[in-house]
């Protein structure tokens, strides 16, 4: 199963719409969903529809939330694809997908894949990323 894409060209509302076909197993579809759907809403919250600069800053609040959920939410497609007490068959993989300063701890047993799957505040994360944006000037 193919990856997040995170080209600029996959930023749109469609391309936010297909989250039943980027999570798989371990339960997390719906979950991810209602993760996704918490962050858009937050991120998009505020704009002024008769702004001359609207689409501007939907693209600027869309690449906002491929910031906020692309790296999480492919982590969780590779968690998806080995069992919850396998976690040391993707380590290299997820390892690989962060990169460096990435904030997330790559989870190395049971109880840091379930710590990390239920343990996530996206709202906090999301509001903090569009208070990053509203007092840069830029949103």
């Amino acid at each position: 199963m193919p990856f997040l894409s995170s080209s600029p060209s996959s930023l749109s509302l469609s391309s936010f719409f297909r989250t039943d076909q980027s999570h798989t197993d371990h339960g997390q579809a719906g979950a991810q969903g209602i993760e996704d759907g918490a962050a858009i809403g937050i991120l998009l919250q505020s704009l002024q529809s008769d702004s001359p600069e609207l689409a501007d800053k939907i693209e600027q609040r869309l690449k906002a939330f491929e910031t906020v959920r692309h790296k999480r939410a492919s982590l969780i497609q590779i968690f998806s694809n080995v069992g919850q007490d396998e976690a040391e068959k993707i380590r290299d993989e997820a390892m690989e997908l962060l990169g460096e300063g990435h904030g997330l701890k790559v989870p190395a047993n049971q109880a840091e894949i379930e710590d990390f799957n239920f343990g996530h505040d996206v709202i906090a994360e999301s509001e903090r990323v569009l208070q990053g944006l509203v007092h840069g000037g830029t949103a």
